[in-house]
């Protein structure tokens, strides 16, 4: 797949210990409700993005915090070991890991709260001293569950050095022209795009209605990843649509962070554009075939083998 040297991807982002339980269906205020299969795995969408990227054969460097616990050890062990470069990653000493608490329904379905931890001390200050890891990437992959002023920083830094930006805004909240200006691609799925924009998606006319008005608002791409829809790509032409592929899906959690990892290595052994997001929209749609989130995305082999799968035709 290479076509050029490969280009370094940083991920500034959220890491989490996934506390996660298979169950029939998800509980609902006041029930308890019986689980099989628990895992406790790396996760955050900082962290789940740079494993996805790093399991197709990306060379990746996480920077985010942990906390000085077990739950972080667990987490740095399991990081680096999936060949991530954690050189950046700081302990601290007051704040413990992040931490989300997933349930997975028999439909693939999950249900997620999050205590951020250690993520909420992601500062400026934290990126200015590792900043030498940012300079050495040329792609560069953002979400929201660091403080705004960081995500914000990052982008204006990283673009004004000529990255390729890419925007997860998740979980969806409201983003400023400042921040979007610096951005080259954002991802939203249906729900945050609808969000961002104040469009309910009621149709492709609405949908691409709410493109264009992320566009006006400075972004050069919108990547609409909408699930079993498949993916909407906007830049100012016409609505391009990527069908979904067909697959048994029986875990959702973190299909978009693989989406937005495989996006980032596409880009970084220069697939062209078109090739990237089919790349990304297959690699997402593999994820959801297994239980977990890392531990459910796919190796690069793993999509070449699967790249002959029928697309669905809703």
């Amino acid at each position: 797949m290479n076509q050029k040297p490969q280009s370094n991807i940083c991920v500034i982002g959220s890491i989490h210990a996934d506390l996660s339980l298979r169950v029939s269906h998800l509980s609902a205020p006041g029930e308890t409700v019986s689980g099989t299969d628990f895992q406790l795995s790396p996760g955050g969408k900082g962290a789940n993005q740079a494993a996805a990227a790093a399991k197709l054969g990306g060379t990746v460097c996480l920077l985010g915090r942990i906390g000085s616990d077990s739950f972080g050890e667990s987490v740095f062990s399991r990081l680096q070991s999936a060949g991530i470069n954690c050189s950046g990653l700081e302990r601290d000493g007051d704040l413990p890991t992040g931490i989300a608490m997933i349930q997975v329904d028999a439909a693939g379905q999950n249900a997620i709260c999050v205590a951020p931890g250690a993520n909420a001390a992601v500062t400026t200050d934290y990126l200015h001293r590792v900043k030498r890891l940012i300079d050495d990437a040329s792609i560069v992959l953002l979400q929201l569950e660091i403080p705004m002023e960081t995500t914000l920083w990052a982008a204006e830094y990283c673009a004004g050095q000529g990255k390729l930006v890419i925007l997860d805004p998740a979980p969806a909240l409201p983003l400023s022209d400042e921040l979007l200006g610096h951005v080259g691609i954002v991802t939203p799925n249906d729900t945050e795009l609808s969000r961002l924009t104040g469009i309910p998606l009621t149709d492709d006319a609405a949908r691409l209605a709410a493109c264009k008005a992320l566009l006006t608002l400075g972004v050069k791409t919108v990547i609409n990843t909408a699930g079993e829809k498949g993916v909407y790509v906007y830049s100012g032409d016409e609505l391009a649509h990527y069908p979904a592929y067909d697959v048994a899906a029986v875990d959702t959690t973190a299909a978009g962070d693989s989406f937005n990892g495989a996006l980032a290595y596409a880009f970084s052994v220069g697939l062209p554009f078109s090739q990237a997001v089919e790349f990304a929209n297959l690699a997402a749609a593999l994820s959801t075939t297994g239980y977990g989130a890392q531990a459910a995305m796919p190796t690069a082999q793993q999509t070449a083998a699967a790249s002959c799968l029928p697309k669905k035709n809703l």
